[in-house]
């Protein structure tokens, strides 16, 4: 599960591919390559994990990821040929503020030989850590210095 996270950061569309089991397979290489540009991830929390052991068949993980959405904006591009201009589109992703968000899922895993698939995942609430817990976003603070402060509910 760590190695897909890694793969989203990384952008190895390839590896999410790979990774994720034929027949779960919705997404085409574009959207995943469209989840890659516009999101930074943070930080990622493995919060607890069932099975997934060397003898088992099947395994689920649950995690919280801190991410940034980036936007993406068309600017125009001049090219220069000789005595014409010529205008193209081109696109630039810029971050958005500081605001965080996070995804918080419980994934399904299936073992095949030697390798792991993710099949699936369930989307479960926004994680909330006790008040003296490390920050879900990997501050370092604890989240009631941080996104648990009165000024961030």
């Amino acid at each position: 599960m760590r190695s897909r996270y890694t793969a989203f950061v990384l952008g190895n569309i390839d590896y999410l591919i790979a990774t994720h089991h034929a027949d779960y397979r919705t997404d085409d290489r574009n959207t995943i390559w469209q989840t890659i540009r516009t999101t930074q991830w943070v930080n990622l929390i493995v919060l607890g994990t069932h099975k997934g052991q060397r003898k088992d068949k099947t395994g689920r993980v649950e995690f919280v990821a801190a991410y940034r959405s980036k936007s993406v904006v068309k600017l125009p591009v001049i090219l220069s040929n000789k005595a014409n201009a010529l205008e193209k589109s081109s696109e630039e992703i810029l971050n958005s503020p500081d605001e965080l968000s996070q995804l918080h899922e419980k994934s399904q895993f299936v073992r095949e030989g030697a390798q792991w698939f993710y099949t699936q995942g369930d989307l479960l609430p926004a994680y909330q850590p006790k008040r003296t817990q490390p920050c879900w976003c990997g501050s370092k603070l604890k989240f009631k210095q941080c996104h648990g402060s009165k000024q961030s509910l």
